[in-house]
């Protein structure tokens, strides 16, 4: 680029743009980093937010990484300032604002954006949430107030930590899931029934095989809504969660393939030299399947960005790392971890489930191998399973369920 300085700019100021922006830092104390943002917040706490929304931490626990931190890292945030065109041949990014920013290397970590509520009344309606972002949380907490009523819809992740929220915040909730069980894709009926239960002890009323087919309303704002068999629910709020749409429009004549997601390889690199993909957007080869996944979790994010940063700075490195998901669940806990069904249907299941206790263990074998699991309440440690993955040992059917009681382990390595 004619100048004595690499320069990098990275799209996108989560946890992956973030940590590789961090990394690129200490790799390379003289480049020059622009780190862009839609958002007005520097990086703050994602999986914070449910316990957030539900009352437990307060909102300066969120942030992780405030304006002052960037500056001293020597690290350029534009703050409420969208990337809109990258010129890929010129290797420059224009923003919204018509500036353009020279690159060396970019990373593109854009995430993705929750899918709205599209039906008929819902247009408009100043009552009805996502819940991605900080500000979705804030509006959500000063909405949900003690006596409402709360309706959610969507069988994912987010739709429970709504939820749970709600209920923690002591509104009537009504769950609304299309399924025939919460995560119907990947856990077996006997884990939804758990959910269920769990759910249903602290006050959830659950209804299945049903969607939000027309939301009532008033004066624009939603009163109620009527469901797919002509059942009627009022509303005071309307939780969202009805999954992600990965944000790739970015790039868009660039030449960067992209499919579900933003296809990179183990480095993390794109098709187009120079870019770079990290985070939920990344849709990254998977060692541990020998193929492309897309699955959006903190840690796998901080992993990628590590990685890409790496590899900008002109190193080898490669991500081999297990993802994982863990969350609260009605005063339990639920963590995902490596292949589930939803990203590789040809694995093969087992489970097992204790209603009494709460607790819920599947595993999923893929060749013989373990290569994934989900856990819900108070089981052994996972670390024991991903030693086994990280093994890559085959494991003859008979000898897996052996596997549902693991050997005990101190509480410290769960």
């Amino acid at each position: 680029m004619g100048t004595d300085f690499a320069r990098h700019v990275i799209i996108g100021n989560g946890v992956a743009g973030t940590t590789c922006a961090e990394h690129l830092r200490r790799g390379d104390p003289a480049c020059r980093i622009d780190m862009f943002t839609d958002e007005p917040y520097p990086l703050y706490n994602r999986v914070a937010l449910p316990p957030f929304l539900k009352g437990k931490i307060p909102e300066n626990r969120v942030i992780l990484k405030d304006v002052a931190w960037h500056g001293k890292m020597n690290i350029g945030l534009h703050r409420s300032c969208r990337i809109t065109a990258i010129d890929a041949e010129g290797r420059t990014v224009t923003d919204v604002n018509g500036r353009s920013y020279p690159y060396d290397k970019l990373l593109v970590a854009t995430g993705g954006k929750p899918y709205p509520l599209e039906v008929p009344g819902a247009g408009g309606c100043a009552n009805i949430y996502n819940f991605q972002y900080l500000d979705d949380t804030k509006a959500l907490i000063a909405a949900a107030q003690p006596g409402k009523t709360a309706v959610v819809t969507g069988g994912s992740f987010i739709s429970y930590e709504l939820a749970e929220g709600f209920c923690e915040r002591c509104l009537r909730v009504i769950w609304c899931i299309r399924g025939p069980h919460f995560l119907r894709r990947i856990i077996h009926p006997d884990g939804g029934r758990l959910v269920h239960r769990i759910a249903r002890r602290h006050g959830v009323e659950m209804v299945y095989g049903q969607e939000i087919a027309e939301v009532k309303r008033d004066n624009g704002v939603a009163r109620g809504v009527v469901l797919t068999d002509g059942s009627e629910y009022p509303s005071d709020l309307i939780g969202v969660g009805l999954g992600l749409e990965i944000n790739t429009a970015v790039l868009e004549g660039t030449g960067v393939q992209t499919r579900r997601g933003i296809v990179v390889n183990e480095r993390m690199e794109t098709s187009r030299p120079g870019i770079y993909g990290a985070g939920d957007a990344a849709e990254f080869y998977d060692l541990w399947i020998n193929k492309h996944n897309l699955m959006g979790t903190w840690d796998n994010a901080i992993g990628h960005g590590k990685v890409a940063a790496v590899n900008m700075l002109g190193g080898e490195a490669t991500y081999t790392e297990i993802p994982e998901y863990t969350t609260g669940m009605f005063h339990q806990k639920m963590t995902a971890f490596g292949v589930t069904p939803e990203s590789e249907k040809g694995v093969e299941a087992i489970h097992k489930v204790d209603y009494d206790n709460e607790t819920y263990t599947e595993l999923f074998f893929l060749g013989g191998r373990l290569v994934g699991g989900v856990m819900i309440g108070k089981v052994l440690s996972r670390r024991y399973y991903k030693n086994l993955i990280l093994g890559r040992e085959v494991i003859p059917a008979a000898d897996r369920p052996g596997l549902l009681e693991p050997p005990k382990v101190p509480t410290a390595a769960t």
